[in-house]
């Protein structure tokens, strides 16, 4: 029984601990029980896979053959398998205590056997892997049907995830720490990155990142860290200033295009003669920034008076325009494209630094370009646009009436993520050397776009991790590449459900000189609230709080 003076806010926190429903249902106690016996199957699975032994003996070859000699796929199970079982050991050990988060463990870790018995079937849809699939099937859409069953949601409750908790304690370390601490921390985050493409297949443990033999290594990490600053700049766009573009793949395709007609051998209106010229992708790298940023004026002008799905109509509509005129102007060359790009200066021992079999210069290159763009746009952030555009993002009918021009700020931040992605057209016709109209599908976008979902919105760092991972599973796990759109619509589909603000949501931030001025008011850190966009302030022994409506998209990294 609640003690009378007991808050608002001490009741919500322990809620998920408190009975819902009376005496445990059958239904629970069927679906925990089944959650143990696919534990065990999981956990016997996975020392069938790593040991040979039993009926994983012709899927562990099979996966050999498909991963080409190597067992990646088997080491991806395996991992699948620990994951899956951990959550529904996790489900039984937290059940008599939280019931909501023994609730999402149940759900998820049954979404993980399906998808663990797919990828079996996909990989070798014949002989006993079949009767093992549709046994982990059976079992696992059972728990999650009787999980979701009426007397299951009366006594788990009726919450789909965990309250939102306060600030970690790592996050709370984060903000602690000065400017200069925190970039002593980032350089050393950097320097670890640039090390990547030197890990070897054959070190322990850390050799299972490698992506070798299916995919070259280094240039797997440079389609990562490309795809990281497409995100970046789409990011910009959606998670900043919260207009949705959905044809973001026509900037990346005219800065790629850009420098393949004033460079490439190919090209009837190249500037540049020779492709091998030192200056020849210098110099068309800021013109193909500045052509891209004339684009997303073009586009943005009449259109950003537009909202919501018509926005994203429009913008849908011109990356298909520019697909399309790729494909039907004569000097754009259609499917056939263009050849010899040029590529950045550079020579050792008369041998180019950059070269397409050598993906490390340009994993380098990009990852230099990744933290120069991040400091810019962290300080527009920090300004008088930053705070525009979450004004726009947040309400933009309230930001007008306030004397924002909302207007300019929207095309703002579209020229600006049109310049971004204008940069890594720019890298990738560079890298790969070859240009068509069939590299800039509608498709192509929307994985940019799922990044940024992928990631959290609004989040720097987590777009960036949204983008590594876009990219980096399907050449990582090649045998189920082909299914990649399937993988990531599951995940998205999860990821709404049980955190909608992305793996690493936009944190509320204090904009400009706020973080000092707090420090100074109470003598501490702020605390962030990631999942409720709340900021609350304890000073001394009195209460200042300011609590939001629930908005993930709130705030910035």
């Amino acid at each position: 029984m609640s003690a009378p003076g007991r808050t608002e806010a001490t009741r919500g926190a322990g809620a998920d601990t408190e009975p819902t429903g009376g005496a445990r249902p059958n239904e629970v106690t069927l679906a925990a029980g089944l959650a143990g016996v696919i534990c065990a199957l999981l956990i016997a699975a996975v020392v069938g896979l790593l040991a040979d032994v039993g009926p994983a003996h012709v899927f562990y070859a099979a996966s050999r053959v498909r991963s080409h000699g190597g067992a990646g796929d088997v080491i991806a199970m395996s991992v699948l398998n620990l994951v899956a079982a951990a959550m529904f050991g996790l489900a039984g050990a937290l059940a008599a205590t939280n019931r909501v988060i023994s609730r999402r463990w149940l759900i998820v870790g049954g979404a993980v056997s399906v998808g663990t018995s797919v990828a079996w079937l996909l990989m070798l849809p014949k002989g006993s892997t079949v009767i093992w699939a549709v046994v982990f099937d059976v079992l696992a859409i059972t728990v999650i049907g009787l999980t979701l069953s009426p007397a299951a949601t009366r006594w788990f409750g009726p919450e789909m995830a965990a309250p939102p908790r306060r600030v970690t304690v790592a996050r709370g370390r984060w903000n602690s720490l000065s400017r200069r601490q925190q970039w002593t921390w980032s350089v050393i985050v950097v320097a670890v990155l640039v090390i990547l493409p030197y890990i070897s297949s054959d070190f322990p443990l850390l050799g299972l990142i490698n992506t070798e033999p299916g995919t070259d290594f280094p240039i797997s990490l440079f389609n990562a860290a490309r795809t990281a600053l497409v995100a970046i700049g789409l990011n910009v766009v959606v998670g900043q200033a919260g207009l949705l573009d959905l044809g973001y793949v026509g900037f990346f395709a005219i800065g790629a295009y850009v420098v393949a007609l004033f460079t490439s051998s190919d090209s009837t209106v190249r500037v540049f003669t020779d492709p091998h010229s030192p200056w020849a992708w210098l110099i068309c790298v800021p013109i193909a920034m500045c052509i891209t940023m004339f684009s997303g004026l073009i586009l943005g002008a009449p259109t950003l008076r537009l909202r919501g799905d018509y926005l994203a109509i429009v913008t849908l509509g011109f990356g298909e325009i520019v697909r399309l005129l790729a494909d039907n102007v004569t000097p754009l060359r259609g499917n056939i494209g263009f050849q010899n790009i040029a590529r950045p200066p550079g020579h050792i021992d008369s041998k180019p630094i950059f070269t397409q079999t050598d993906g490390k210069p340009w994993y380098w290159l990009t990852i230099f370009l990744i933290v120069v763009v991040l400091v810019l746009v962290g300080n527009l952030e920090r300004s008088r646009v930053g705070r525009a555009w979450v004004a726009i993002r947040e309400d933009e009918d309230t930001a007008e009436i306030m004397g924002v021009p909302t207007f300019r700020f929207k095309l703002w931040a579209f020229v600006i993520g049109a310049a971004i992605g204008g940069l890594s057209g720019a890298l990738f016709a560079g890298q790969i050397g070859f240009v068509n109209n069939q590299k800039f599908d509608p498709v192509t976008s929307i994985l940019f776009l799922a990044a940024v979902v992928l990631g959290g919105a609004g989040n720097k760092v987590g777009v960036i991790v949204g983008g590594f991972l876009i990219s980096y599973i399907p050449d990582r796990f090649t045998s189920i590449s082909e299914y990649k759109f399937l993988i990531f619509g599951i995940a998205l589909i999860v990821l709404m459900i049980f955190r909608p603000q992305g793996l690493l949501g936009a944190r509320q931030r204090l904009l400009t000189y706020g973080r000092e001025a707090y420090r100074r008011l109470t003598g501490g850190p702020e605390r962030l609230d990631t999942g409720t966009g709340a900021f609350a302030t304890d000073v001394h022994s009195g209460a200042m709080a300011t609590d939001s409506a629930p908005d993930t998209r709130l705030g910035e990294a």
